[in-house]
């Protein structure tokens, strides 16, 4: 994560405590020692990144480390996790270790702590013999503190030996979700991980993430050996975030959605992502959209990594500003103008959703999160599920197949993926699930030179995979209820990680076009006649056929049923099929209904719904407000509610562009994304201030000590030549 967006309103140093030379920083980590008390330690260190104050948390977060004690943290994306582990280390005595997921995710992480003058180096499996000798040489002489690292290469006994006789303080779990088996992302790497604390010995451990519900939290903390950690949840809401789900119906509805959000939303410039549940989805979608002039790029893990890296690099730089990708894309970006983000269909649980939606709006400024549902989606949902839950027949068989491809050594593939490959035509769909299980078991490792058989018996779990499969199955549960029986977007999220009661946004689609209201007149009869549908149809038939026969449809389904014969058929022929699926939602909502979520879902009366059908007295019900009350959801938010920026006049809007263009120029030569310099929200208040002088520099938002010694000259000269 970039630091810019990791503390609260960066202002400069002015009035903080600026204690150290940027040359201390480049080659050692800082001397911010006595005579300062600690709190005054804490916020020279703060002042030397740039703010004057913490985020919420943040602070007690960095005094559990600082102390020796463990924490767990838990905040939103743009909260700041990454200053919680990357401040402490400029004030512990030895390492501070970063354990990150993806390889790709560390370079850009490294990138935005040396642009900050971070002492910092990065251990992967791409390191070179050489390059990797410089650099634990460096962090033997205490040049590189901050260590960042991918599980795989923290398999090397000589950087294990390297880093324990160095010293380890802190060891950072990052997106810490991926130790959990429960959780939505989990890697067998990090399985590893509480071992790895037995070899380091660190003196307190952090684990960070976004996203964990209570019981993936129960599981980092089980894995971690965490037992006294400090655990802080800083919530879970994202007040410029306004969440909304438009009901869809094929491809071509599909794409004529997004083309038209990505015009509305994008008129004023930023970027947007859209994720796509397939790699042929991300292709073809961005074609599609190129044939309306619409400029996107691909993104997925089927790509080459040079394709990938200049796809992503394309749209970090601003040169293509929407970016279609599979859900391999985007963990650690932090580019902080994404405006909107879209979901072409529909996520397996509400973790990954909420992790994927999170990437809008960085910068704090109104962003929107849209899913696009299609009913058609619910199927292809399940058998990704069925796909991530092994059954014990699938372990085993998978089991015996990798004992065939076995070697002399027990190698039998060069990669977790190349052993799913082999052993899928015995394992089945679930073969990649089926050898993650196997890793879990101990049956089999990971070791540099592949995936070995780690010999003894084999024993599996049968409780804990029907556990695991009924937990997914809960997360599409869950995932339904956001789309179709939530009363609040965001309330329901909140409610879902936190287990709590939360109370309404007031800014998602369901808060701005509808309320709970009584129910009377015709909207009583729609109420009775939509219900009376549902009975007829003896719960054999999901939502959509239902709204086919209330809408009076001759599609081949309907008729070869015979549905086309039931009394409610075409009761509301002169309906729009939005509004009919939307009445629908409302009575599943009310629990007057209830769809289940199988191979083919199904609607049917509960028991309120079919007292209320015999009674004829409905009762207070959330309905969507006619057109005529409602603002469209793109524009629902009031910019007073979400920090918007006034607009800017035409003398500062020259000077933003000017800046602009060194920006634009200096990340080209230093080969990293323009906003690791500088985003747009800094960059507008240092054209408003106008500042002339480096001490007026630094009262700029989000400039501190370390930017204007680097860069404070030229951004000076750009403000005077203006």
């Amino acid at each position: 994560m970039s630091l810019n967006t990791c503390a609260a309103e960066g202002a400069g140093a002015a009035g903080a405590r600026a204690v150290l030379p940027l040359s201390a920083v480049e080659t050692s980590p800082p001397n911010i020692a006595e005579p300062l008390a600690p709190s005054d330690k804490l916020h020279a260190a703060l002042a030397l990144m740039g703010f004057e104050r913490f985020k919420p948390g943040q602070r007690e977060v960095v005094e559990a480390v600082l102390a020796g004690r463990d924490a767990l943290a838990i905040m939103p994306t743009g909260a700041g996790k990454s200053l919680c582990y990357q401040l402490p280390s400029l004030l512990l005595p030895d390492v501070t270790l970063v354990v990150s997921p993806l390889i790709a995710l560390i370079r850009d992480q490294v990138a935005r702590a040396t642009a900050r003058g971070l002492p910092v180096v990065s251990l992967t499996s791409h390191d070179g013999r050489e390059e990797r000798s410089q650099k634990l040489a460096r962090i033997a002489r205490k040049e590189a503190r901050l260590v960042y690292a991918a599980p795989e290469g923290l398999r090397s006994q000589v950087v294990l030996a390297a880093l324990k006789e160095a010293g380890v303080s802190l060891l950072c779990v990052d997106e810490a979700h991926c130790i959990s088996a429960w959780g939505h992302d989990f890697r067998p790497d990090y399985a590893r991980l509480g071992a790895l604390r037995a070899l380091v010995e660190p003196r307190s451990l952090l684990a960070v993430t976004a996203t964990a519900t209570p019981l993936v939290r129960q599981d980092i903390l089980r894995s971690l050996s965490m037992t006294d950690a400090a655990t802080v949840v800083t919530g879970f809401d994202r007040p410029n975030l306004r969440l909304a789900v438009t009901e869809v119906k094929g491809p071509d509805e599909k794409l004529e959605v997004i083309r038209r959000t990505l015009q509305e939303e994008l008129s004023l410039g930023g970027s947007a992502i859209v994720y796509c549940n397939t790699r042929k989805n991300t292709e073809e979608l961005t074609v599609a959209l190129g044939a309306r002039g619409v400029r996107a790029v691909a993104y997925h893990a089927g790509m080459s990594p040079p394709a990938r890296e200049e796809a992503q690099g394309q749209w970090e730089r601003g040169e293509v500003p929407t970016i279609c990708a599979t859900n391999a894309f985007g963990m650690g970006v932090d580019k902080p103008d994404v405006r909107v983000v879209m979901h072409h269909a529909l996520p397996r649980s509400p973790e990954a959703y909420y992790q994927e939606v999170g990437r809008a709006g960085r910068d704090g400024l109104s962003a929107l999160g849209l899913l696009l549902f299609d009913a058609g989606d619910i199927r292809f949902a399940r058998r990704m599920l069925e796909q991530s839950c092994p059954d014990e027949q699938s372990v085993w068989r998978a089991w015996e197949a990798a004992r065939r491809f076995a070697d002399q050594d027990g190698i039998c593939a060069p990669s977790l993926d190349a052993l799913a490959e082999r052993v899928a035509p015995a394992a089945g769909p679930a073969a990649r699930a089926a050898v993650i299980h196997l890793l879990q078991a101990g049956a089999l490792v990971q070791e540099g030179q592949g995936m070995r058989l780690a010999g003894g018996e084999l024993h599996v779990n049968a409780e804990l995979l029907e556990a695991r499969a009924r937990a997914e199955e809960r997360k599409l549960h869950d995932m339904l209820a956001y789309v179709q029986r939530a009363t609040c977007r965001q309330a329901a999220l909140v409610t879902y990680f936190s287990a709590g009661d939360a109370t309404a946004c007031g800014r998602c689609d369901l808060c701005v076009g509808g309320s709970l209201r009584e129910v009377a007149g015709e909207q009583r009869l729609d109420v009775l006649k939509a219900l009376s549908c549902v009975a007829r149809m003896l719960g054999r038939y999901g939502r959509v056929r239902v709204a086919e026969v209330l809408l009076g449809s001759h599609a081949r389904p309907v008729v070869e049923a015979g549905l086309d014969k039931l009394s409610t058929w075409g009761l509301f022929r002169n309906r729009k099929r939005a509004e009919v699926l939307e009445l629908l939602n409302a009575l599943e909502r009310a629990g007057l209904v209830v769809g289940t979520v199988g191979e083919y879902p199904t609607l049917d009366l509960t028991e309120a719904g079919t007292r209320v059908l015999k009674d004829g007295v409905v009762p207070p019900m959330w309905l969507p407000r006619a057109p005529a009350e409602v603002r469209p959801v793109e524009r629902a938010v009031s910019s007073a509610a979400v920090g918007e920026e006034p607009p800017i006049s035409a003398e500062d809007s020259a000077l933003v562009e000017a800046l602009r263009t060194w920006r634009g120029s200096m990340a080209r030569s230093l080969r990293v994304p323009p906003y690791i310099l500088m985003n747009d929200r800094t960059l507008k208040a240092v054209a408003a201030l106008k500042p002339r002088t480096p001490q007026e520099l630094m009262q700029v938002p989000g400039m501190g000590r370390v930017k204007v010694d680097k860069y404070g000259a030229a951004i000076l000269a750009v403000v005077r030549g203006a």
